[in-house]
């Protein structure tokens, strides 16, 4: 699991997706991120290059993840989609919310 952290309160906290998530690690994946929020981090970079396949389950937990930072007033963006998770996540509507840009 790679959840890593900047030093200051400004700068971003960097999340690399693992390739096959179970419910552990969404559950660690989602702490992290809601706790970095806690600390004061305004902007959540999520790398999803190893992500491979469309997971509704962490789907869900990126989502949930994305709406508490827009509450704490803080970007949330995901990075380095494949085409299709990026074409899957169109379909759903989610890209706004999920800071996905063209």
């Amino acid at each position: 699991m790679n959840f890593s952290t900047a030093h200051s309160t400004s700068a971003a906290y960097h999340v690399s997706l693992a390739d096959a998530p179970d419910f552990n690690y969404r559950r660690e994946l989602s702490s992290s991120i809601i706790g970095a929020l806690e600390l004061g981090k305004r902007k959540i970079v999520i790398d999803c290059s190893a992500w491979r396949h469309l997971d509704f389950s962490l789907l869900s937990v990126l989502v949930r993840c994305a709406r508490a930072a827009s509450v704490q007033g803080a970007d949330f963006e995901l990075v380095n989609l494949t085409g299709q998770l990026r074409a899957n996540i169109h379909a759903l509507r989610l890209e706004d919310q999920l800071g996905i840009h063209s």
